[in-house]
């Protein structure tokens, strides 16, 4: 975002950004459904929903190239086997699934069919994992490596599964106050900017070059699963911003 909005300045002190730090998940739901939302932020960024892109001001360029869609399983280590023998989502349709309450990829997966268990955060499904609870817990790419560090310590048969990598085209976009139209279109053209310059992959490869290697995801078997909640817009959109898989780029 900095960079985006950076380059619309010719001056770094012509503009100043302040953050506001949300504690989770749930809160940011909570907090763009609500009027607070105009009152005290801008804008934010979150995986796209149907009612926020039509309440907000959306800037469809998807951050992180699309790469929020792209999933790896926490498991227990003794499952590996089975997982290995998956190849079609039917299968891994028949054993329970655990995500968040509220969050975007819940409501696809039981949109999807899949035996959902629902937790809190990911404290509690890590916790209910390794109790036996759940059969998997799906994690974005680029922050699985960094929550098994944060949590294998508290649960030692916790690891990542090595074979599977699941993608959904689920686009991470900035939403915008609707009182703040100019911010929009400024974000939008800065976006636009760096994509032109190289800046945007310079810095995609900078930040996530080194995840997608450690988890061998081009060596996965890729199941899609269908995100039929996108706007028109949306899916238009992706096509316009390179393509819908982007780790098959090369680094």
């Amino acid at each position: 975002m900095q960079s985006a909005i950076a380059s619309t300045y010719a001056d770094a002190n012509d503009y100043e950004i302040k953050f506001l730090t949300i504690a989770s998940d749930e809160q940011t739901r909570r907090l763009m459904l609500s009027n607070q939302f105009n009152d005290i932020t801008d804008l934010t960024y979150a995986v796209t929903r149907p009612h926020w892109e039509a309440q907000l001001l959306t800037v469809r360029v998807p951050l992180l190239k699309g790469l929020m869609g792209y999933r790896v399983f926490f498991i227990h280590k003794d499952t590996q086997d089975y997982f290995t023998k998956i190849d079609n989502l039917k299968r891994l349709k028949l054993i329970r699934l655990g995500s968040g309450r509220g969050w975007s990829f819940s409501n696809l997966y039981q949109q999807q069919h899949f035996k959902v268990v629902l937790g809190e955060d990911t404290s509690a499904l890590i916790k209910m994992l390794n109790k036996g609870r759940l059969d998997y817990f799906p994690r974005g790419i680029v922050e699985v490596k960094e929550e098994l560090a944060r949590f294998k310590p508290h649960y030692a048969n916790l690891t990542i599964e090595e074979s599977l990598v699941t993608y959904t085209p689920m686009p991470v976009y900035f939403f915008i106050n609707p009182n703040n139209p100019e911010l929009a279109k400024r974000l939008r053209r800065g976006l636009q900017n760096i994509i032109d310059n190289g800046e945007y992959e310079q810095k995609f490869a900078q930040y996530f070059a080194k995840s997608i290697k450690q988890l061998n995801v081009k060596q996965r078997r890729l199941l899609t699963i269908p995100n039929t909640t996108l706007t028109t817009e949306s899916r238009q959109n992706l096509a316009s911003f390179w393509a819908t898989q982007p780790v098959t780029t090369s680094f």
